[in-house]
């Protein structure tokens, strides 16, 4: 019996001395990939509150954290990198107490929430000092608690920081403006009263607080443009939330405004209200959004009225009990929804009486407790943006100097009608005829330089897809511009065909149907990016992106595709009054061939200012094919004129005219004038 005893005890203290032994490896320092290849090798085989120590390197796999208290330390966030390779969460946290420190995190798939770092039911978790790129989502906190996070940089992403839940717990975190989304700071604001936010922030919370006002800040790229929880008094005006999931979100909140903003083009929603009450929203521009317009969850005794909502998958999304306001009586009236169908034939507080007053005779029904008694027939419209303010008046510049080169060309040519004894002595018909062709090609261009800046500026108040008749209108106007050329020849017929069909594709692509922005999306899960020039935001940011384009790419382009029609118009009115004879004067002292010239300015103009991916494999085809038209004439003007028209290629540039000053070609025809 004493023995059994002894053996007993014996087996006892080497049990003991091996689980003591194991945990103390397991609570020291492990190094990867010294110890273990992969980190997530490390993370299996520690055991909770070790330390894992990842050297420099890229690191292909995902990186799953199931145990309580594990610290995950890169050697230099620049040069530690997990990448995810295009699928999935890169970094799963789904324990207590983790750190996770000194990483890039890159790559990760592009579904719902695929993500560069999900914390998910995961509390006093430490995320600091990493860098976040190129992922669906970068970080995310789904019902997690009192979350550290400190010098993050969240870059690149999709969408770059987001936090959700269902409880008050949920929303409660140290996150402070160290971290960075697209180079502007995140603001979490938890208990704070009486504060105003600053303008610079790219990613806003509210928690817990009372009598705060937000205004003038512009938020993209986040799972939230802006979330408000368990807050009372807010004041939120002239915010803009694009490219985001949602835009605005309110949880539990009460006594709200929110006015003179614009939440568009949102891959989910505009605004949503969860379990709130008492909240204004009105003035405000809810257009495009991906699944709704405005989304209310058991909220009830809110106002809504004088908004835009255009073009939303669902205009207005309900769930649960909502009994709530959506005009403010007549005369001032409801909201404007795209998908209104009733007419305007009657006015008065019961539009019962005679005459139209810009209210909708008949209700727009959302559902039995919720319905706009007066909604409008037009765009409320809030005043336009600073960018469309800034376009209008470049293009009213390109366009009234171009007026007046064009008017004061064609005045100086057309001067005063000729005396009498003018016409008689050069031919009084021929006269009065060049007369009436200047008279009429001053106001033919004069006319068309204004219908084209009305298209380009009526293309930015219109915008939005799905408008086929400004589809017709813009290809009915640029495709008119082919009857400037000639069809003799084969090559000829082909470059009009060519052209015309880079015109159908731009413009079907800008106001009829997105297909670049779908091949984008299905080829890198970029979302929102409508032309290819938009890839250049997910690389400098919205914001850059948007000043450059709008002071600069666009002026840019109207300017070329200006200066491409003159040289069709000139171009064509040389050849007009040459009558099969050789031209070398005006323009075509500078350039033998304007009028191709002109077509390829005038779709670089379109190209730099919308480029899709069909236009961007026409114009070199255009290029190729005009440069052919040129040489065929060239050489069958060589063959007819001779040595003539061999010194006149020598002198004049078949495109690109000389800079410096030469003395111009005088034909035989011009000498004995």
């Amino acid at each position: 019996m004493l023995d059994i005893l002894h053996a007993l005890l014996l087996m006892s203290m080497l049990a003991l001395a091996f689980g003591v032994q194991q945990v103390g490896a397991d609570l020291g320092t492990m190094i990867v990939p010294d110890d273990y290849f992969s980190i997530q090798e490390a993370i299996d085989h520690a055991r909770p509150g070790a330390t894992i120590y990842v050297k420099a390197g890229i690191y292909l796999e995902h990186v799953v954290v199931d145990k309580n208290g594990l610290r995950l330390v890169g050697e230099d966030r620049d040069t530690t990198i997990i990448d995810g390779g295009g699928t999935d969460i890169v970094v799963y946290v789904v324990a207590n107490g983790t750190v996770f420190s000194g990483f890039t995190v890159q790559n990760s798939g592009c579904k719902w929430t695929d993500s560069g770092i999900y914390l998910d039911n995961s509390f006093d978790t430490s995320v600091s000092s990493n860098s976040v790129i190129n992922n669906n989502l970068g970080i995310y906190i789904y019902e997690s608690s009192n979350s550290i996070l400190r010098n993050n940089n969240m870059v690149g992403n999709r969408y770059n920081f987001g936090v959700y839940g269902f409880d008050f717990r949920d929303y409660i975190h140290n996150i402070d403006v160290s971290n960075i989304v697209d180079g502007k700071p995140i603001i979490y604001w938890i208990n704070q009263t009486n504060k105003q936010l600053p303008t610079n922030a790219g990613y806003v919370a509210i928690v817990n607080s009372t009598n705060v006002i937000v205004e003038n800040l512009t938020l993209t790229k986040n799972w939230q443009g802006m979330l408000f929880a368990y807050t009372t008094n807010l004041t939120i005006k002239n915010v803009t939330a694009t490219n985001n999931m949602d835009g605005i979100w309110f949880l539990d909140c009460s006594d709200c405004s929110v006015y003179s903003s614009n939440s568009s083009y949102n891959s989910w929603g505009g605004v949503a209200l969860v379990g709130s009450y008492s909240c204004f929203v009105t003035g405000n521009n809810i257009n495009s959004n991906g699944e709704y317009g405005i989304f209310l969850s058991n909220s009830s005794d809110n106002m809504f009225y004088n908004n835009d909502f255009m073009n939303n998958r669902r205009q207005a999304w309900l769930y649960g009990f909502n009994v709530n306001t959506w005009d403010d009586g007549y005369p001032s009236g409801g909201n404007y929804w795209s998908d209104y169908g009733g007419a305007d034939e009657k006015s008065g507080p019961a539009q019962d009486e005679a005459g139209s007053d810009g209210i909708g005779d008949t209700t727009y029904v959302i559902d039995s407790h919720n319905k706009d008694r007066y909604p409008l027939m037009k765009p409320w419209g809030p005043s336009p943006s600073k960018a469309l303010s800034i376009n209008i008046v470049l293009y009213a510049i390109a366009g009234i100097g171009a007026i007046i080169i064009t008017g004061g060309i064609c005045l100086k040519k057309i001067g005063k009608r000729p005396s009498t004894a003018k016409m008689k002595r050069y031919h009084e018909m021929r006269e009065l005829r060049k007369h009436r062709m200047h008279r009429s090609i001053m106001w033919f261009t004069i006319l068309g330089l204004l219908i084209m800046l009305w298209l380009v500026w009526l293309s930015i108040a219109v915008y939005g897809w799905g408008n086929w008749g400004f589809v017709i209108l813009n290809i009915v106007f640029f495709g008119l511009f082919i009857l400037f050329t000639q069809f003799k020849r084969r090559i000829g017929r082909l470059s009009a065909s060519v052209y015309l069909a880079f015109v159908i594709a731009l413009y079907a692509e800008m106001y009829g149907f997105p297909l670049t922005m779908y091949i984008i999306m299905w080829l890198f899960g970029y979302r929102n990016v409508y032309t290819l020039q938009y890839l250049l935001a997910e690389v400098i940011g919205e914001d850059l992106f948007a000043f450059i384009f709008h002071l600069f790419i666009l002026p840019i382009s109207i300017i070329v595709m200006l200066i491409g029609i003159l040289l069709i118009i000139f171009g064509w009115r040389k050849i007009y009054r040459a009558k099969n004879q050789l031209v070398t004067t005006g323009i075509y002292g500078h350039v033998r061939h304007p009028q191709y010239l002109g077509f390829l300015l005038l779709t670089l103009g379109m190209n730099v200012q919308w480029i899709t991916i069909p236009t961007l494999m026409l114009w070199p085809v255009l290029v190729v094919i005009y440069y052919r038209l040129a040489k065929e004439e060239d050489e069958e003007l060589g063959k007819k004129l001779g040595e003539e028209y061999r010194k006149y290629k020598n002198k004049v540039p078949m495109f690109m005219p000389r800079v410096r000053k030469s003395e111009p070609f005088i034909s035989k025809e011009q000498k004995h004038r």
